[in-house]
Parts: C-alpha cells; structure tokens; sequence
C-alpha cells in the first residue's frame, strides 16, 4: 500500500514539474495559443465570416476598412475578411494534412532506412534526389504537370516535406540502434519489428514532432506562394495567397487586400515556428 501512495505522488510530482515547465517555457506557450487561435478560426470560418466570401457586389467594390466592411472590400466588392477567413481554413487543412502525411510516411522511411544500412541508401539517394531542386520550384514544377487545386498543391507540399522527416528519423535511429540495451534485445532473439516500433520509435518521436511544427509553418506560405503565382488554390476560392494576388494590382488605392492576409500569414507562421522552438525546449530532458 505504501509503495502505490509513494508511485501515486511521483507522478503527481513529475506531472506537476511538467506543468510549471510549460509555463516557463513562454515561446511555447505564444505558439501554442497563436495555433490553436488559428485552428479555430479555420474550424469556424463558416460560421463566423459574416458575408458569402464570393459574393459580387461592384457598387461596394474597393471600399476602405469600416463598420459594415471591417476589412474593407475587393475589386469585385467582396468582403477581405470573409475571404481571409475562408482563406485561414485552406491554409490550416493544409498544413495540418502536409504534415501529418509527411510525419507518418518519413517517420517510417526513416525508422526502417536508419535499421537496415541497404534500404536506407536507396531511399535517402531518392531524397537527396528531392532536396537538390529548390522546394519552391519544385513544387511549381509538380503543380504545373498535376494542376491546380488544393488536392494537388496538399500531395506536392508533402511530397517535398516526407524526406525532412525521414532524415530527422533515420539519423535518429542510427544513434539509438547503437546503444548497447538494443544489442542485447538483438542478442536475446527480439524481431526487428518490435525493437524498431517499442523501443527506437519512442526515442525518435519527441525530435521528429518538432520538425513536423516547422513543416506545418512551411506548408502554410508554401501555399500562400503558389497561390500567390496563380498556381496554387484557383481563384474565385479564397486563399491568403490569392488575396494578395488581386490586391497587388490596386495596392495604392486598396492596401488593405494586401496588408491584412499578410498579417495572418505572419502570424500563423510565427505562432508554427514559437511552438516548434518551445517543443524543442520543453522535451529536451536536459532542461530545467
């Protein structure tokens, strides 16, 4: 009995201590909320966007930020915030799949790459394959040959983020499949499956989820990019980087269409990037 009270208070202890590391740790504390801030508005842009983001209306085209129009209208009369609202849920579903997929499929690239020395030449030659053409050209070039559209742009972007993760991974995995406690699992008959998946997986997993944070952040302007060029998301749907698109024409006279999806883009990106610094942070077990 007295042995499960003292187990009992360890992990109430390690829990507490986990707690007050959190609230320390203020970049991940700023970045978790400009994210999960983020991931609601996109969950609830339909419900909140106050007018039909493409409804035309070109007696009200052009119109400044006001009480009807908080942030002002389109050449086409179109409300920017209910734009850039529907605009916030295409980037976070993108990001969100862009780097779920890549976490998933680079994770196991670079698990079973990183185990046996063969697969792992084959498969890192096919990404370094990838990462000798600049991402950004890259993916114009895949969307391009694909077409536009948001399925396209979401299998391009993760198509170029999988060999950052499989990297990260079997680089990881070479350090922990050294380790003496994994010979002596190899020497005691274990299967490579249950050592890969129960005992290097777990030492992987907390570095490899940082990365997937800035993955997120670079899925996000990697879309507002090609959509920026007319090859991402098509118009009339909205896209931060499509409003910026339009607006760029008639920045003199509508600087809002630019100025307010840049605001958004640099925020979320920022919020991304503060939560994968205080990830880093807050599970390396050597701080405080």
């Amino acid at each position: 009995m007295e042995l499960k009270t003292i187990k009992e208070q360890m992990r109430r202890e390690h829990r507490q201590l986990k707690i007050r590391k959190f609230i320390r740790n203020r970049a991940l504390m700023i970045g978790a909320v400009v994210t999960v801030l983020m991931i609601l508005l996109a969950a609830l842009s339909r419900g909140i966007a106050p007018y039909d983001p493409l409804e035309i209306d070109v007696t009200k085209r052009l119109m400044p930020p006001c009480g009807a129009y908080v942030f002002g209208t389109d050449t086409f009369g179109r409300d920017v915030l209910s734009r850039i609202l529907y605009g916030t849920a295409i980037s976070m579903k993108t990001g969100l799949v862009v780097s779920v997929t890549s976490f998933v499929i680079g994770l196991v690239m670079g698990l079973y790459s990183g185990y046996y020395p063969r697969l792992g030449a084959v498969l890192m030659r096919l990404c370094d394959g990838l990462k000798a053409i600049p991402s950004l050209i890259l993916a114009i070039a895949l969307v391009g040959v694909m077409g536009a559209g948001m399925r396209n742009v979401i299998l391009t972007l993760s198509i170029i983020s999988i060999p950052d993760i499989a990297r990260v991974a079997r680089s990881l995995t070479l350090q922990v499949k050294e380790q003496t406690y994994i010979e002596a699992l190899r020497a005691s008959g274990a299967g490579s499956m249950r050592i890969i998946w129960l005992n290097i997986m777990p030492n992987v997993i907390s570095t490899v989820l940082v990365q997937v944070s800035f993955i997120f952040a670079t899925a996000v302007i990697s879309e507002a990019s090609l959509s920026f060029l007319g090859v991402g998301i098509p118009v009339p749907e909205p896209s931060w980087g499509n409003i910026i698109n339009e607006g760029k024409t008639v920045i003199f006279q509508a600087w809002w269409m630019v100025v307010y999806p840049g605001i958004f883009i640099a925020a979320s990106v920022l919020g991304l990037n503060l939560l994968g610094e205080g990830l880093r942070d807050f599970l390396d077990p050597l701080t405080n």
